[in-house]
C-alpha cells in the first residue's frame, strides 16, 4: 500500500515513458521489491546505478532521484496532442482488449499532456472506460479518485474546458471521480479570474449536491467573485449560507465584504458586518479600518472617520506606512467615484456635494489631531481630493462628452492633474469628432507626468486613436508599451477592424491565441459584420470557445445578421440562442422593423415573457419609424398601464409619432410628463420636442423649448432652423444659421438642408447661392438633397437655364425629387421647351417607370394644356391610360378634438 499512496509522484517521474510499453503496475498487492525491480529493468537501465545505491539506503530517496532522471527526459515529448491520442489508444487497448489494468503513469501523463478541449474529451473517455473496468475487476480507494478528480479539474481549468470541469464535480458521475472541495476551488479560481458569477453559482450548487463541507477558502473565493462582479444580492445569499454552516470567515473575507458594503454606500450592512467580524477578531486590518472610515463619511461624520484612520496609523509600523498611504489615496479617489456610480441619478449630485465638504473636513481633523503629515503630504492630499471631486463629476457627465471636455479644460487651467482622468477624457475625445487634437495633447501630458507606461492609460490612448482613425499612432503606442494586458490587445484589434484593416487585426488575433477573452472575439466578429463578411463572422463565432459565449457574444453575432438585413438567417440563429435577454429580443424586433415587417416584429413582442422598458421602447420606436403613429401612441399608454415609467428614449420616439400624425394634444401631454417626471432634456428629447411642435404648427412652444436648452448642439440648432423654415420664418432661420458660428458649432449636412429649405420658402436666391458655396469651405460634400433645394430655389426664381445646367453638371445622379422640382418650375413659368428637355432626362434615366412617373406626365400634360397645345396634351393623357397610370390625389388629414 505504501507505493500506491505515492503513485502520483512516481507517475510524474514516469511521464516520458508514457509511450513506452512497461510492466509497471501500481496496485495494492505489489511488493516493494517487485516495483523496484520493474523500474530498474524496464526504464533507462543506463541511468539506474545511482538510484540503486540510494534505494538501498532509502527507498523514497531513490524514487525521487529516479523522478529527476525521468523529468529530464520529459522534454522529448514535442507534440502533446499526438501523445494524448496515442495514450488514449494504448489505455483503451489495455482495458478493452488485453483486459489488464494499464499503468497509472499513463493516466497521469495523459492528464499532464492535455492542451485543448479535444484532449479533455479523450481524457474523459479514458476515465469512463477505466471506471467500468475497475468496477468489474478491482476496487480503487476513494483517496485515489479524489486526488484524480482534483487533477482533472485543475487540467480542465488550465485548458479552458470548464463544462468538462463541472462534469468532474457531478455526483455519482460515470468517470469514477470523487468530487472534493479542492476540485471546486480550481473552478472557483477560474470564475474569479474571469469574473463569472454564474459559474461560481453553479459550482456552489454542485458542492451542495455532493454534501461537501464549506471551507473558509471557499468563502474567500465566493466573496471576491461577488465583489468583482458587483453582485451584492448573491453575496448576501452566500453569506447567510456560510454563517449557517458555521464557517469561520478569514480576515480578508471580512475585508472584502466590508469594502463592498462601503462601495455601495450601504452603511447598515457595513456596521452589521463589522459587528460580526468583531465576534471573531479583536483588531481591524488596514482594509477593514478604512471601510469603517468610509462608513462614517457616508453618515457625514468626518471626525469619526479621521479617528479610525488615526488609530490604524498609530498601530502600523513605519515600514508599512506606504500601504497606509495607498489605502488613503484609494479612499479619496477610487472609492469616491465608485460610491457615486452606485447611486441613482437623483442622489449622485447630493452624494458628490457631501463628499466635497466631508473629505476636506476629515483631512483637517487628521492634521489637527497631531497626525504627522508634512506640508507636502497635506498639499498632495488636497490635490488628490480635488482630483477625486472632479472625477466624480466626470462620472456624472459620462453621457455628455462635450461637457466633460469643457470641464477638464477648466480644471487643467487651475493646475490640477490626476492620472485617473486620462481614460475618461480620452473616451470623451473618441466620442466627439474631431477631437484627436485634444487626444494628442492628453498623450503628451501623459508622457510629461510619466503615466504613459500605465496599462490603462496606454489602452485608452490606443482606443482613442483607433476611434479617431489614427491607426498608425495607435500602433505606435501599442508597440512602445512596456506591459500589455488583454484590454490593450482588444483596443488595437478593435482599432484595426473599425478602420477596415481586417488583415492586421486577424494577425494580432491569432498572435494572442492564449489570452483571448470574450471582448477579443466580439471585436473581430463585429468588424467582419461591418465589412459585410457574414460567413467569416459566423465561422469565427463557431470557433469561439463555448465558455466564452455569453449573452453579449450571441447578441453580437445576431446583430451581424440584423444589421445586414439577413432576417431569415437571423431568425434561425435567434432560435438557437440558449439564453435570451431583453436586448436580444429587442434586437430581433428592431431587425424586422428595419425591413418594414411590422407584423413579425409584433409577433416577437408578444412572445416576450416579462417585458421590460427596453422591449417597449423598441416597439414604440419601430411603430414610429414605419409610420404606425397611432399604434405607437397606443403602445405608449399601454406601457404605462402595465406600470413602466417612460424614459428619454421612450419620449423621443413617441414625440416623433405625434409629429407624424399631428397629435399636438398627445405631444403636449408628453411634454408635461417630461417636466413632471424629471426626465432629462438631453439633445434627443429637446430635438424631438422642437420637431413635434414645429410639425404640429406650434412655433411658440418650439421656440420656448429651444431657448430653455442651456448647452446647444448642432442637432438642436438644426431642428430649430427646420422649424422656422416650415413656418415661413426665413430671415429668422438665416439668423439662427449665423448664430451657430458664434457658438463655435460646425454646421453639418442636415444644417445646410434646413437652411437651404428656408431660402426656398423665403425666396432668398442670393443668400441660398452663398450658403451653397459655403459648403465647400465647411468641408461638407453636397448630396442630391442639397442640389434639389438649390434647383428648387433657382426654378422658383425663374432661373430655369441655370437650374437645367446644374442638373446636367451635378456630380450625383438626379432623382425624381430634383427633376420633379425643375419640371414644376417649368410649369409655373410656362416653359414647354425646357419641360420637354427635362422629360427626356427622366426617360433616359429610367425614372418614367417609377411611382413618380404619373405625376411627371400629368404635370407636363397640364403645361401643354395651359399653353393651348391641346393635341399634345390629349396624346399624353391617352399614353397614361394605356400604361394604366393615374395621378395620385393629394390628401389632408384633420384631427378633431
Amino acid at each position: 500500500m505504501q507505493y500506491l499512496s505515492h503513485s502520483r509522484r512516481i507517475a510524474r517521474a514516469l511521464k516520458p515513458l508514457a509511450l513506452v510499453e512497461t510492466d509497471v503496475r501500481f496496485v495494492s498487492n505489489a511488493p516493494s521489491h517487485v516495483v523496484h525491480r520493474s523500474l530498474s529493468h524496464s526504464v533507462f537501465p543506463g541511468k539506474m546505478d545511482t538510484c540503486n545505491q540510494l534505494y538501498a539506503q532509502s527507498p523514497m530517496t531513490g524514487l525521487m532521484m529516479l523522478r529527476a532522471n525521468f523529468s529530464s527526459e520529459a522534454k522529448h515529448v514535442e507534440n502533446p496532442t499526438e501523445a494524448v491520442k496515442e495514450l488514449h489508444s494504448k489505455i483503451l487497448d489495455s482495458v478493452n482488449v488485453k483486459r489488464s489494468m494499464p499503468p497509472n503513469a499513463w493516466l497521469w501523463s495523459l492528464i499532464d499532456n492535455c492542451r485543448n478541449e479535444d484532449d479533455i474529451s479523450f481524457l474523459f473517455d479514458v476515465l469512463q472506460n477505466l471506471r467500468r473496468f475497475r468496477l468489474s475487476n478491482l476496487r480503487i480507494h476513494d483517496n485515489f479518485n479524489c486526488n484524480l478528480c482534483q487533477q482533472v479539474a485543475k487540467t480542465c481549468v488550465r485548458v479552458g474546458a470548464i463544462n468538462h470541469g463541472k462534469r468532474a464535480l457531478w455526483k455519482h458521475n460515470v468517470h469514477g471521480l470523487t468530487p472534493s472541495v479542492a476540485s471546486a476551488h480550481h473552478l472557483l479560481s477560474y470564475a474569479l479570474k474571469h469574473k463569472d458569477a454564474k459559474l461560481m453559482d453553479e459550482v456552489m450548487k454542485l458542492l451542495t449536491m455532493n454534501n461537501l463541507p464549506l471551507q473558509p477558502g471557499t468563502a474567500d473565493l465566493v466573496f471576491r467573485i461577488c465583489h468583482d462582479t458587483d453582485n451584492w444580492d448573491l453575496l448576501v445569499k452566500y453569506s447567510k449560507k456560510f454563517c449557517k454552516a458555521g464557517v469561520k470567515l478569514r480576515k480578508t473575507t471580512f475585508d472584502v465584504w466590508m469594502e463592498f458594503a462601503a462601495k455601495r454606500g450601504d452603511t447598515e450592512s457595513l456596521w452589521n458586518v463589522d459587528k460580526l467580524r468583531s465576534e471573531n477578531y479583536t483588531q481591524h486590518t488596514l482594509s477593514g479600518a478604512f471601510s469603517c472610515a468610509k462608513g462614517f463619511l457616508l453618515e457625514h461624520k468626518p471626525e469619526e472617520a479621521a479617528a479610525v484612520i488615526q488609530i490604524i496609523c498609530q498601530a502600523y509600523p513605519d515600514e508599512k506606512k506606504s500601504a497606509l498611504e495607498a489605502e488613503f489615496k484609494k479612499l479619496v479617489n477610487e472609492w469616491s467615484v465608485d460610491i457615486i456610480k452606485h447611486q441613482n441619478e437623483q442622489d449622485k449630485k447630493d452624494v458628490a456635494a457631501s463628499l466635497k465638504s466631508d473629505i476636506p473636513a476629515m483631512v483637517n481633523a487628521l492634521v489637527n489631531s497631531g497626525l504627522r503629515i508634512s506640508s507636502r503630504q497635506k498639499q498632495n492630499i488636497s490635490v488628490q481630493f480635488r482630483a477625486c471631486y472632479i472625477s466624480c463629476f466626470l462620472v456624472l457627465l459620462g453621457g455628455s462628452p462635450i461637457q466633460a471636455l469643457v470641464l477638464y479644460g477648466g480644471i487643467r487651467r487651475r493646475g490640477v492633474y490626476f492620472p485617473g482622468w486620462v481614460p475618461l477624457i480620452l473616451r470623451a475625445c473618441a466620442c466627439v469628432v474631431p477631437r484627436v487634437v485634444l487626444g494628442k495633447l492628453l498623450h503628451s501630458e501623459s508622457i510629461k507626468f510619466g503615466v504613459c507606461s500605465d496599462v490603462m492609460v496606454g489602452s485608452s490612448l490606443i482606443s482613442m486613436y483607433g476611434k479617431c482613425g489614427c491607426v498608425v499612432s495607435a500602433r505606435k503606442v501599442f508597440d512602445e508599451m512596456p506591459e500589455r494586458n488583454v484590454a490593450t490587445w482588444n483596443a488595437m484589434i478593435g482599432g484595426y477592424m473599425s478602420n477596415g484593416d481586417a488583415v492586421l487585426a486577424s494577425g494580432l488575433f491569432e498572435e494572442i491565441s492564449v489570452c483571448r477573452n470574450t471582448v477579443t472575439w466580439i471585436e473581430m466578429i463585429k468588424g467582419y459584420g461591418k465589412r459585410i463578411e457574414i460567413e467569416k463572422a459566423r465561422e469565427l463565432f463557431e470557433r469561439m470557445p463555448f465558455e466564452l459565449k455569453n449573452v453579449k457574444a450571441w447578441s453580437v453575432m445576431l446583430g451581424v445578421y440584423v444589421n445586414n438585413r439577413k432576417m431569415e438567417d437571423a431568425r434561425k440563429f435567434f432560435e438557437d440562442i440558449p439564453e435570451k435577454n431583453a436586448f436580444v429580443w429587442s434586437l430581433m424586433m428592431s431587425g424586422y422593423f428595419r425591413i418594414g415587417d411590422v407584423h413579425e416584429a409584433r409577433a416577437i413582442f408578444y412572445r416576450v415573457f416579462g417585458r421590460d422598458l427596453v422591449i417597449w421602447n423598441t416597439l414604440i420606436a419601430g411603430y414610429a419609424q414605419n409610420g404606425y403613429s397611432d399604434d405607437a401612441i397606443d403602445a405608449f399608454f399601454n406601457m404605462q398601464g402595465e406600470g413602466y415609467e417612460p424614459d428619454a428614449v421612450t419620449v423621443s420616439s413617441i414625440l416623433s409619432a405625434c409629429a407624424q400624425s399631428g397629435r399636438l394634444d398627445v405631444g403636449r401631454e408628453v411634454h408635461s410628463l417630461i417636466n413632471h417626471r424629471g426626465i432629462e432634456l438631453n439633445q434627443f428629447v429637446s430635438n424631438a420636442l422642437i420637431d413635434m411642435y414645429a410639425k404640429c404648427g406650434d412655433l411658440e412652444n418650439a421656440t420656448s423649448v429651444f431657448e430653455s436648452i442651456s448647452v446647444r448642439s448642432v442637432a438642436c440648432c438644426n431642428s430649430m432652423i427646420s422649424c422656422l423654415a416650415i413656418h415661413g420664418k426665413g430671415k429668422e432661420a438665416l439668423e439662427m444659421f449665423r448664430t451657430m458660428e458664434s457658438l463655435d458649432l460646425k454646421p453639418d449636412e442636415i444644417t445646410f438642408i434646413a437652411v437651404l429649405t428656408a431660402c426656398v420658402h423665403g425666396g432668398f436666391l442670393m443668400e441660398g447661392l452663398k450658403i451653397f458655396s459655403e459648403m465647400k469651405t465647411q468641408d461638407v460634400k453636397p448630396n442630391v438633397k442639397h442640389f434639389g433645394c438649390l434647383i428648387h430655389l433657382l426654378g422658383r426664381s425663374g432661373k430655369l437655364k441655370e437650374a437645367y445646367r446644374l442638373v446636367k453638371e451635378m456630380h450625383v445622379k438626379p432623382n425624381d425629387t430634383v427633376l420633379g422640382a425643375l419640371l414644376g418650375a417649368c410649369k409655373v413659368h410656362m416653359d414647354t421647351e425646357m419641360a420637354e428637355q427635362v422629360m427626356k432626362i427622366i426617360e433616359t434615366a429610367g425614372s418614367i417607370t417609377n411611382s413618380y412617373s404619373e405625376n411627371h406626365l400629368a404635370s407636363i400634360s397640364n403645361l401643354y394644356a395651359h399653353t393651348e397645345r391641346w393635341q399634345t396634351a390629349e396624346a399624353l393623357r391617352v399614353e397614361m391610360e394605356k400604361r394604366g397610370l393615374e395621378k395620385s390625389p393629394g390628401l389632408s388629414s384633420l384631427v378633431l378634438t
